[in-house]
C-alpha cells in the first residue's frame, strides 16, 4: 500500500473450505500478530494499530476448516510489504 489507487489491500483466495471456520493471522518478524481476519473477503491494509507497518516480509498463517468434513487445514506464506 503507498497511497496510489493499486494494491492497497493483500488479499487471499481460497475456496472448498469452511468461511464461519476460518483464521487467517500475520505476523512480523519477531512473532508478533499485527493483523487477523476471521472473514475471507476481508484484506489487509498493511496497517497495524493505525498505522502502516515497516517495508518488509511479514508471515501469515491461515487455520481452517475442510467443507467437506471435519478435517483442520493449515496454509501458510509470506508476503513483502513494499512502498
Amino acid at each position: 500500500p503507498d497511497g496510489d489507487e493499486y494494491n492497497q489491500t493483500w488479499n487471499i483466495y481460497i475456496e472448498g473450505v469452511d468461511i464461519y471456520d476460518f483464521n487467517l493471522f500475520v505476523y512480523n518478524r519477531w512473532g508478533q500478530v499485527v493483523w487477523e481476519s476471521h472473514d475471507p473477503s476481508i484484506g489487509w491494509d498493511g496497517q497495524f494499530n493505525g498505522r502502516s507497518v515497516m517495508e518488509g516480509t511479514y508471515t501469515w498463517v491461515i487455520d481452517v476448516g475442510n467443507l467437506v468434513n471435519d478435517e483442520r487445514l493449515t496454509y501458510n506464506g509470506n508476503v513483502n510489504i513494499i512502498r
